[in-house]
């Protein structure tokens, strides 16, 4: 860009201060062990999940994200915990419909297969899932396991 005094240069000194601190968030970032959020899902969906067997229903949960780096970071995390990569399945902007309905029908379904991660970035997404197995006896178990 052009140096203008609405945009002015800035100095030698300023980049370097920068630049440590961005070091610094850097080696900082690296010393985190846990994340918070993630163990949190896991318990949340443990407790689900226990809730689910008592009540002698169905063991789903159903989780929305908005990125599909989240998405991708949630299905490795949940897949992990679970222990069955064929227990963990996703829709996002890159499923086709066909695709989508195949997933869905294997989610609701398939015994095997108990977690749902959608991101709905996609609007039609959200809508979609939440139309098709966001049932009210569901999102009151969730919530009441959730608390």
């Amino acid at each position: 860009e052009d140096e203008s005094p609405e945009n002015p240069k800035p100095s030698s000194s300023t980049i370097e201060r920068e630049i440590e601190e961005l070091k610094f968030f850097c080696r900082l970032a690296e010393t985190i062990q846990t994340n918070a959020k993630g163990e949190a899902l896991l318990i949340a969906l443990r407790r689900g999940f226990e809730k689910q067997a008592e009540l002698k229903a169905p063991q789903k949960a159903l989780i929305f994200t908005e990125s599909r780096d989240t998405l991708n970071y949630l299905v490795d995390r949940v897949t992990n915990h679970i222990g069955r990569a064929e227990a963990v399945v996703a829709i996002h902007g890159g499923v086709t419909r066909e695709d989508r309905r195949n997933i869905v029908h294997s989610f609701m379904n398939d015994p095997d297969v108990v977690v749902l991660v959608v991101a709905h970035n996609d609007s039609s997404n959200e809508s979609f899932a939440r139309r098709k197995y966001a049932k009210p006896t569901t999102n009151a178990t969730m919530a009441k396991t959730a608390e």
